[in-house]
């Protein structure tokens, strides 16, 4: 069976990178500072990282079928049309618009959490599942819900809510208001013998156990994978969660839903943007 080459394309906050893909590894890859300014200079740079990869591929005769781009958003019908970003700029945009005249392979978009799922059930090879429910966990949340090939994203905050105070405020909002915007920063702290970064770890941990606990119950998930910076770096963080899963799970059928950790970890996303 040949082969299909793809490139794929991350969005990140400080970079953007591109990867050229086999369906099963990456062959090469190649990324710039994202530019974040404006419009204009943020073409210049994706087309920049995007063109060597070409090159790459037309020195081995290598077709590439497709470009994904992955970026922190919401992406409208067809993969086509960027809807919201946190590039302000990219709003309402088409990127293969602009990137027409230079690059003649078909380009589609997702957002990073989709991404995510995408490659971690590509990866595990987990298609024999219908129901997967993923976290990302970094300096805020996204969640994304896999129903029998079809992709249900939440970003930013997953979709429950929870009462604090007599107040309705989301998982993300007790998030960074517990880690004062920079859970980073709390997990250093931890690591340098913090009790209140350990204590304030043990209580996000228990905010997101129950936030995780809800969904379990409303969808039912087969299999919970959870990644981002703030996973791979806190085994604590993870453990916590983890063991509050398992305690507070009622139904015997549900205690059997498998929880984990991300495999390929950073290359998740941009993996999942080839497989797009």
């Amino acid at each position: 069976m040949s082969k299909k080459y793809t490139i794929g394309v991350e969005i990140e906050e400080g970079n953007i990178r591109a990867i050229l893909f086999d369906g099963e590894k990456i062959i090469d890859n190649f990324s710039l500072a994202n530019p974040r300014d404006n419009l204009e200079h943020f073409i210049i740079i994706l087309n920049a990282v995007i063109e060597p990869l070409i090159k790459k591929s037309q020195e081995k005769n290598i077709i590439i079928e497709k470009i994904g781009i992955s970026l922190n958003g919401a992406i409208g019908e067809n993969q086509q049309k960027i809807l919201s970003s946190d590039l302000v700029f990219l709003e309402k945009v088409i990127l293969s618009d602009h990137l027409k005249d230079k690059i003649k392979i078909p380009i589609f978009l997702d957002n990073h959490i989709n991404c995510f799922l995408r490659s971690e059930i590509k990866i595990r090879k987990l298609n024999k599942y219908n129901n997967i429910y993923s976290l990302i966990i970094n300096n805020s949340i996204s969640a994304s819900w896999w129903l029998k090939n079809n992709n249900y994203n939440i970003e930013s905050n997953p979709h429950k809510m929870i009462i604090e105070c007599g107040e309705f405020i989301t998982i993300g909002d007790i998030y960074n208001k517990l880690s004062k915007n920079n859970i980073s920063q709390t997990i250093e702290q931890f690591y340098q013998k913090d009790q209140l970064a350990e204590q304030t770890l043990k209580e996000i941990s228990k905010y997101i156990s129950i936030n995780i606990i809800n969904i379990i119950h409303t969808i039912k998930p087969e299999i919970i994978i959870m990644g981002g910076e703030i996973i791979e770096i806190s085994e604590l963080f993870f453990s916590i969660i983890k063991k509050n899963i398992r305690k507070y799970i009622t139904d015997p059928e549900l205690k059997k839903i498998k929880i984990l950790k991300s495999k390929i970890k950073n290359d998740a996303i941009v993996i999942g943007a080839a497989l797009i």
